[in-house]
């Protein structure tokens, strides 16, 4: 069974995101679930995704890296 894709919110416009290199890199709320998030990125590794920009565009990428005690994730966009 194919895994299902979380969404994830950013604060970057579509433009801001495209012109970031094929990565986005998202700050998690500073909330118990924000940290839940981060730890599962870190503990099951790369996970399909999907960014929606402050202008509601959609992005389909993968959780490449974590940092746990910043909560901030890298997706690399597909």
């Amino acid at each position: 069974m194919p895994a299902k894709a979380m969404e994830l919110k950013s604060p970057q416009t579509a433009g801001e995101i495209e012109a970031g290199n094929s990565t986005v890199e998202l700050q998690l709320p500073l909330t118990l679930s924000g940290w839940s998030l981060t730890g599962l990125f870190a503990l099951y590794g790369p996970r399909p995704v999907v960014v929606r920009s402050a202008d509601d565009s959609v992005f389909i990428g993968e959780v490449t890296e974590t940092d746990e005690l910043a909560r901030v994730v890298t997706v690399e966009l597909s």
